[in-house]
């Protein structure tokens, strides 16, 4: 009879764990959500490893797990996002570490909770964590980066000024984002503990208004959360402001 019983039992557990795996679906993100889940993760690695050792980045994503559920007219969208990322020094040494990101895209915001990356490494040797010490800052790579990327005078003054408020800048590519930042001409991230600015410029007032809709408006197909406050400054520039 006790054989019996423990037949039955392990019969219904094969039982539910099918049911349970018939049930699961693969989640089908649209380019448009991959697009932003890889921009974040790319984002948060980038800021984690400037905030820990002051050198930029190259990201490189492995893997991406994702749960899409809808609440309301929106759908949340939850995800792991895990690969590796590699750093050159001052004397061109590259260190190379693993990260995981976790992060959620949702109808009022997107962005990451966790960001996790190993200490990167060159054989056994680590790459200490910036210091005085070390001889290099965060203020001293991104200043670098800014005299080398950004050739617009209007752009280069306002990263001085956010730098002068206490902002660390990273300068990206607009030509390698979501839809080219819809037609920007330059980019730059202006980031601290507590705020995060991306920065836009365009040819046009009317193509940086047109870009202000499209990635920050209040439309279902808008690329980044609506949390951000949003402003055109100096024209042609588009500045979208986040409180983390």
């Amino acid at each position: 009879m006790v054989k019996r019983a423990g037949s039955l039992i392990m019969v219904l557990a094969i039982l539910v764990s099918l049911a349970g795996c018939r049930g699961k679906k693969p989640v089908e993100l649209t380019p448009e959500e991959n697009e932003l889940i890889r921009g974040l993760t790319k984002t948060a690695v980038t800021m984690e490893a400037l905030d820990t050792y002051g050198y930029e980045p190259g990201v490189v994503i492995d893997k991406v797990d994702a749960d899409k559920t809808k609440r309301d007219v929106y759908y949340r969208i939850d995800f792991t996002s895990s690969g590796t990322y590699s750093l050159k020094d001052d004397n061109g040494d590259l260190y190379t570490g693993r990260f995981t990101v976790k992060g959620y895209r949702e109808g009022h915001g997107s962005g990451w909770d966790k960001c996790e990356i190993t200490p990167p490494k060159n054989g056994p040797k680590a790459l200490p964590t910036q210091s005085t010490e070390a001889g290099h800052d965060i203020s001293k790579t991104t200043s670098e980066t800014t005299v080398l990327t950004l050739r617009s005078e209007v752009m280069v003054k306002l990263s001085e000024k956010y730098k002068s408020e206490g902002y660390s800048i990273m300068v990206c590519d607009p030509e390698t984002e979501y839809e080219k930042c819809y037609g920007a001409k330059e980019h730059f991230r202006a980031y601290k503990s507590d705020s995060l600015l991306e920065v836009y410029l365009y040819d046009s007032r009317a193509e940086a208004m047109t870009a202000q809709n499209k990635m920050f408006g209040g439309g279902d197909g808008r690329t980044t959360g609506a949390e951000a406050e949003t402003e055109i400054v100096e024209k042609t520039v588009l500045v979208a402001r986040f409180k983390r």
